[in-house]
């Protein structure tokens, strides 16, 4: 009994060991995150929406001279989206006829880790600030419903000038899409996945379909001959 309760908490310990140097590598893959900057009367907002990621891992970092703006973050998959993922790794394998057993731990996690690439990830984003009129002080991160949102406010109405000094950046960030319509380009990369998998399973079917017709007609040619 003692001998089965030790098995058992290693391997839980090595579950979370794998945990553990599987985040770290998610860590190393880089996510872009769309961020929206718009400017009300009494404060700037720069905003994104990045489902699913933990409060802990948002980070906002004002520059030594109060120029510049940092967002960094990290976006991890849930226990339920890895579960997806590994489940569709192995259901491409078996449709490569792939044997299974043939492929490593380490091999399956990096199948893994290259379907969640551009999902997940680490992101920093550094935006320039007005050099006056702000209240650096008042500076607030939030993450509510999936959404981040820097909130800086100002000291009083900036100027135009001061406007588009702060957006230093291409204009198609400022004409990126709206939150809506991000959430529906995520909707359609969804159904595109179901899609393409249902796609996977129509050219498997028809594959079977076409090797049990070959079956048929090899049967029919021996039934003849004899």
């Amino acid at each position: 009994q003692k001998d089965l309760e030790l098995e058992k908490q290693q391997q839980q310990q090595q579950g979370k060991v794998k945990q553990i140097n599987l985040d770290e590598l998610w860590k190393k893959l880089t996510l872009y995150p769309k961020f929206q900057i718009s400017e009300a009367k009494s404060r700037y907002i720069i905003e994104a929406y990045i489902p699913n990621m933990s409060d802990k891992d948002l980070r906002v970092k004002l520059s030594d001279d109060k120029q510049s703006l940092t967002i960094e973050g990290l976006r991890l998959p849930t226990q339920e989206q890895l579960e997806t993922m590994k489940k569709r790794v192995l259901q491409t394998l078996a449709f490569r006829n792939i044997n299974i057993r043939n492929i490593s731990e380490i091999e399956i996690d990096k199948l893994i880790l290259k379907l969640g690439a551009g999902q997940f990830g680490s992101f920093s984003e550094t935006f320039e600030l007005p050099p006056t009129g702000i209240q650096y002080d008042a500076i607030e991160a939030q993450y509510t419903a999936g959404i981040v949102r820097i909130i800086i406010p100002k000291v009083y109405q900036s100027s135009r000038a001061n406007f588009r000094n702060f957006i230093d950046i291409p204009t198609t960030t400022i004409t990126k899409p709206s939150l809506q319509q991000e959430q529906q380009e995520q909707d359609q990369f969804l159904k595109e996945q179901q899609q393409e998998e249902q796609e996977r399973q129509k050219r498997k079917e028809s594959q079977k379909a076409r090797l049990n017709q070959l079956k048929e007609e090899k049967l029919k040619q021996e039934e003849q001959e004899w």
